[in-house]
């Protein structure tokens, strides 16, 4: 937290003004995890904010201008990589069930064809 407040000079990225102390600071998510998938090895998408400015927030995009930039060019970057956000369809959460269970599915006969081929003799045509 030492580092983040040094690197941000103390400053509230939400608001603009100065923290004044390491213990009102909080670390920000520029976009919230809640929103989008984890695991995206960005770096500088977490930011200072005071408590009160980073709980205000919540989800929506910040409202001060500078900050509403950095929002923007952090949500294009994670758009380029083909990052999607968790509600990007309707039916995601359906979608993924579907899929982890095809890749299951997928593993489990794989398992099976070596279980049951691992005994055989190989032949060599």
């Amino acid at each position: 937290m030492i580092a983040l407040f040094d690197r941000e000079r103390g400053i509230c990225w939400l608001c603009g003004a100065d923290v004044g102390h390491v213990r009102h600071a909080t670390r920000d998510h520029v976009i919230p995890r809640s929103v989008y998938e984890t695991g995206c090895g960005f770096t500088n998408v977490i930011r200072l904010a005071h408590r009160k400015c980073n709980e205000a927030r919540g989800v929506d995009p910040p409202t001060r201008p500078e900050a509403k930039a950095f929002y923007d060019r952090v949500v294009a970057q994670y758009n380029a990589a083909h990052l999607r956000p968790r509600d990007a369809h309707p039916d995601w959460p359906a979608i993924r069930r579907d899929l982890v269970k095809r890749a299951n599915d997928a593993l489990a006969d794989a398992k099976l064809w070596e279980s049951t081929t691992r005994d055989q003799p190989r032949t060599v045509i």
